[in-house]
């Protein structure tokens, strides 16, 4: 980052003061007004005795004495540098200000028209604005114009009011009217245009006066260390010290690392003024109020909800922890937190709470870093600032926690509590040691096993009315926790705070992938498909390979995309993104595609099967039909809900769920009955059970991981811009510092997080 060549440029630093302008004089309002003093040497206290001294000195020395003097004309303190530097130092400045004018083209023509004698003003007046106070006036104007796009869905009676049946037919092929079936009335169709926008339009004109003191840098201090000096609150000094693994030299050593604590974080949030937006405020007490109707257990158990006013003074967080490649060789460990009710972008939603290469941690590296986490949290549910350190002691004097201890956090007394801990498997067995996926006793919330020698007890028993499981209660979970990580150490935190997440369990390598691919490979090898015929343009010829049978399947889809209006696409399907070509039939089939490539996916293909692609009449094509049209009305309830899904809502969300899961079951038995190595039961078919039955305290759609992957994949290409030529065990100390300057940014320049390229490193996903 480069530093901008005037203050009116520069950012403003958190905690400098902005004046608007007074409505008099500036004599009478204490501000004295910018005019050009007669000379500085003569009229403000430099003597020639003092004009000889200060040529005896630096030239930083120089400018500190003019300076001195007078901060606030800077003409007069050019006038007065011009009589007292020497040659080789203008020599020196000229060069300065050369490197300057290269990287600030649009001043370079500028100075190129001025005179010699005005060069060397201009010079040494560029150079002086590095040091003293000044008063600036900044004047702006804006005009913005916005279109919004309508989400709407209409009835037949008011397209049929606003188009004939010939037009409607004509926006439908073109994609701008798209259609669905109502998702609670069966048979009845409703339809949205796609192109319905509305304008805004605003203007703006202000004038301010501001006081502005600028750094004077040495050369080898970069502007991104100065401005940190501004960011400051968001990160406390401490020193923690953990173990981990030099790569290069294979050896554990002890290195210090660098963490947000959320307690910290929150606390100076509340300065900016979109505190409010970044945490939902407004909607604190409506949350916790339908919470309560769902009957939640974590409510009754929950420590620090209880009291007068809770409701509109606690916000529920989340917690988020993946990891993402930021180079070829290595990924990246990241922890973050936010607003369960914020819907702005991921970078406003989402604040890092820690990072750390994958490639130099221990078992134990994430220890130390925990238990300072953990400990902020509790602070941050108890909406004070701590009086005890991680280890129980009370804080002492020299420590930068000692001034607030016991302080509100905010202004407005609010404080925050997880109630929603979110990540992929591998997260959850690895990082926070609940069971694994191969473990004999798999599932934190039921006694499911993974022996078949119980059926009723299997996780591979997808049929409900087979199974005979004893589910977990909050109460249970705290008392008997399966995990000793620290974050359920704290009051109210049970395993019960892990959710389900629908991009893993369904999506993205998940219940999508094992489904889609299997029904994929069963189109492409077995049944008989003319392509003349299904394309709908008479007898054909049959296609002899499964490559053209996937090349007619997904011309299919391709039209079915156009129809439904899917935002997100497959730009092409290959056989090789489900099976081995070579050996097609000696593993299971795994449909390997992004997640929102996924959840479009399975409609348009719904849609493809069922206009003839699978015939009814045959019993295992008749179990995929019913599969594919559960899965697709769940999902559609998830999206079409709102965060607490309704009695009847609930009902419906348990139906579908327990109607693809029977016909998935089915299906699985079909394979193994032909010998088929086709429709896998892995354990995210299960949690797909449990991911239903706890919608009902909160909708799939409010914690599933899409905005947080983004997040995670953002801060990895940020992590791998400041990866060259550093080690892997101090990364952490340089992300800290130019994440710290990107929050900044984000909530000082409106838009900020909108004009960030999409340029990010290859995920895990």
């Amino acid at each position: 980052m480069k530093k901008p060549a005037a203050a009116e440029d520069a950012p403003l630093p958190k905690g400098t003061e902005a004046k608007k302008r007074p409505s008099g004089s500036p004599s009478e309002e204490g501000l004295e007004p910018l005019r050009k003093k007669a000379s500085l040497a003569k009229g403000a206290g430099l003597t020639d005795e003092k004009l000889q001294a200060l040529k005896e000195m630096s030239l930083k020395e120089k400018v500190a004495a003019i300076a001195a003097e007078n901060p606030e004309d800077v003409e007069a303190a050019t006038e007065a540098l011009g009589q007292v530097v020497t040659p080789a130092e203008k020599q020196g400045l000229w060069q300065k200000h050369k490197t300057y004018l290269n990287n600030n083209p649009s001043e370079k023509g500028e100075h190129e028209q001025l005179s010699k004698k005005e060069k060397g003003e201009a010079i040494l007046s560029w150079f002086l604005r590095k040091s003293p106070t000044y008063a600036v006036e900044k004047h702006s104007r804006e005009a913005k114009s916005t279109l919004e796009r309508k989400d709407k869905w209409l009835s037949q009676k008011q397209v049929d009011g606003k188009w004939t049946e010939a037009e409607q037919g004509m926006l439908i092929e073109s994609g701008r009217l798209i259609w669905r079936e109502d998702p609670t009335t069966p048979g009845l169709y409703e339809y949205k245009d796609t192109q319905d926008f509305v304008g805004r339009h605003s203007v703006s004109d202000r004038s301010s006066w501001e006081r502005v003191k600028e750094e004077q840098l040495a050369d080898e201090k970069s502007w991104e260390d100065a401005l940190g000096k501004d960011l400051g609150a968001f990160l406390r000094k401490v020193s923690l010290s953990k173990g981990l693994v030099d790569p290069k030299t294979s050896k554990t050593v002890q290195v210090d690392a660098t963490v947000f604590l959320p307690h910290v974080l929150f606390s100076s949030l509340d300065d900016y003024d979109m505190f409010p937006d970044l945490f939902s405020l407004a909607n604190l007490e409506k949350f916790w109020s339908l919470a309560e109707k769902t009957g939640d257990d974590r409510l009754k158990q929950h420590p620090l909800l209880k009291g007068p006013g809770w409701k509109e003074k606690t916000v529920p967080l989340f917690v988020h922890g993946d990891a993402a490649e930021f180079q070829s060789r290595d990924s990246l460990m990241i922890w973050s937190f936010g607003s369960l009710l914020c819907g702005l972008s991921s970078l406003l939603s989402h604040f890092m709470l820690a990072c750390f290469p994958k490639s130099c941690s221990t078992a134990g590296t994430w220890d130390a870093i925990m238990k300072w986490v953990a400990w902020s949290f509790e602070a941050l549910g108890k909406g004070q600032h701590p009086t005890h350190d991680p280890e129980g002691n009370p804080l002492k004097k020299g420590s930068p926690f000692f001034e607030s201890r016991g302080q509100p956090l905010t202004n407005g007394g609010y404080k925050g509590v997880i109630w929603s801990i979110q990540g992929d498997q591998e997260f959850f067995s690895n990082t926070l040691g609940l069971p694994h996926w191969r473990n004999a006793s798999p599932c934190w919330l039921c006694d499911a096993k993974l022996s078949t020698d119980k059926p009723e007890k299997s996780v591979k028993t997808l049929d409900i009315c087979k199974q005979d499981y004893c589910f977990t209660t909050n109460r249970q979970a705290m008392e008997s926790p399966r995990s000793k990580h620290p974050l359920f150490g704290l009051p109210g935190c049970s395993s019960h705070m892990v959710r389900g997440d629908a991009l893993h369990i369904l999506f993205c390598k998940g219940v999508y992938s094992h489904f889609l691919g299997s029904v994929l490979h069963y189109l492409c090898w077995y049944p008989s498909l003319a392509k003349g015929k299904a394309s709908g343009k008479g007898k054909g010829t049959a296609c002899k390979s499964p490559a053209e049978r996937l090349a007619l399947i997904f011309e299919l889809i391709q039209a079915k995309y156009k129809a439904l209006g899917s935002p997100t696409r497959l730009t092409n399907l290959k056989l090789s993104m489900f099976v081995d070509k070579q050996k097609p039939h000696q593993s299971p089939p795994f449909l390997e595609i992004k997640g929102a490539e996924g959840k479009h996916l399975l409609p348009a293909l719904a849609k493809v099967c069922q206009e003839g692609l699978l015939d009814e009449k045959i019993p295992c094509e008749r179990e995929m039909s019913r599969a594919l049209r559960a899965m697709d009305k769940l999902v559609q309830l998830w999206d079409m809900s709102d965060m607490f899904l309704s009695h009847n809502d609930f009902v419906k969300n348990l139906e579908f769920a327990s109607e693809f899961l029977q016909a998935y079951e089915a299906l699985s038995q079909w394979a193994q009955e032909h010998e088929k190595l086709l429709f896998h039961t892995v354990m995210k078919h299960h949690m797909l059970m449990h991911l239903a039955r706890g919608a009902k305290h909160l909708n799939p759609r409010s914690h599933w991981c899409f905005k947080s992957e983004d997040f995670v994949g953002r801060v990895a290409a940020l992590t791998h811009s400041v990866s060259m030529g550093v080690k892997s065990t101090n990364l952490c100390k340089k992300v800290a510092p130019k994440y710290r300057i990107l929050l900044h940014m984000l909530l000082t320049r409106e838009g900020f997080d909108q004009m960030q390229r999409q340029v990010q490193p290859v995920q895990d996903d």
